[in-house]
């Protein structure tokens, strides 16, 4: 027997369930969810695209000496995994939302730093747009309590 979000309690089937998303915290992060995982998936599909549309890793690859085809799998893998956590705290309500925004804006402003170093300004307005939403959400937004 698994307990839901809504408190009730079901038999069998998967104890995995998205909720109706309620809060803007949820709907952003949802949104956030797809967007790792639909980038990550192209790193690995198609690395050149996902190159042109972000710049700052490429640039960071290259002075790197690395390969970044090679290391698109394991790019693909991790971005899988971000978006993994993004999804379990929307399934687990808005405090979780909250929690998760508050943690995932220190790799945000890890993001803005290279594509800065790497003069990516394309990069850093859309890390930082994230970042922007990642701090609302996590400390000032507070959800409705039900």
């Amino acid at each position: 027997m698994v307990a839901t979000r809504s408190g009730r309690k079901s038999m069998g089937g998967s104890a995995i369930s998205m909720p109706a998303l309620k809060s803007s915290g949820e709907k952003f992060l949802a949104f956030s969810c797809f967007v790792v995982v639909s980038t990550s998936i192209l790193a690995t599909a198609n690395p050149a695209l996902y190159l042109e549309n972000f710049a700052g890793v490429g640039a960071l690859m290259k002075e790197a000496g690395a390969d970044f085809e090679v290391v698109a799998p394991l790019f693909t893998t991790f971005g899988l995994g971000w978006g993994a956590g993004k999804a379990a705290c929307v399934a687990s309500g808005p405090a979780a939302v909250k929690k998760f925004s508050q943690f995932n804006s220190i790799p945000m402003v890890g993001m803005i730093y290279i594509s800065h170093v790497y003069e990516d300004l394309v990069g850093v307005a859309t890390w930082g747009v994230f970042l922007a939403a990642y701090a609302y959400f996590g400390f000032v937004d507070k959800p409705k309590k039900k």
